[in-house]
């Protein structure tokens, strides 16, 4: 009998273990990236607005139900150190916007630049950065969020986008 009382112990112990580790398993985890190469479109004579893409991906087993997105960009000598405070910045998104397992949910952003502004991002003084907060819900109802920063940069003579080294950067 003792026996058996430390088997159904043991057996117990690793039951509950299991059903606190399969939530995490089993959730959604959206992570943020922008295309690397931006396209840029003259609309005047010194006007260029580079048009960049946002892909929010979903790299869990379950879908991810969106509640709030931000996003942003700005033309700036150094990255931006905290989200810019607007009225409709926490606004939520209407319901039933599902970013699948396995699949992402594209944002368009466009920044215009004047010609030199486009020659100051060719540089290294000069970025344009893209910033922003996406707040989710998984399907087992855990609220989580990501924050992302990610900065222009000229190589070869031509644009491309890297993730920045940023406290607004993380997975929660």
């Amino acid at each position: 009998a003792a026996v058996t009382g430390i088997f159904t112990y043991q057996s117990t112990k690793i039951a509950r273990g299991g059903a606190e580790v399969l939530p995490k398993l089993e959730r959604a985890y959206l992570f943020v990236t922008v295309d690397q190469t931006p396209s840029f479109v003259q609309e005047a004579p010194n006007i260029h607005d580079m048009h960049m893409t946002i892909r929010f991906y979903n790299h869990g087993k379950t879908p991810a139900i969106l509640k709030s997105l931000r996003h942003y960009s700005v033309y700036a000598n150094h990255p931006p150190e905290e989200l810019l405070k607007t009225p409709k910045g926490d606004r939520e998104l209407p319901s039933g916007l599902v970013v699948g397992s396995d699949k992402d949910f594209p944002r368009a952003e466009t920044y215009r630049l004047v010609d030199e502004q486009r020659e100051g991002i060719r540089g290294v003084e000069f970025a344009v950065y893209i910033v922003g907060l996406m707040k989710y819900e998984d399907v087992m109802g855990g609220q989580h969020e990501v924050g992302f920063c990610w900065k222009s940069l000229s190589r070869n003579n031509h644009v491309e986008m890297t993730i920045y080294p940023s406290p607004l950067n993380y997975l929660d």
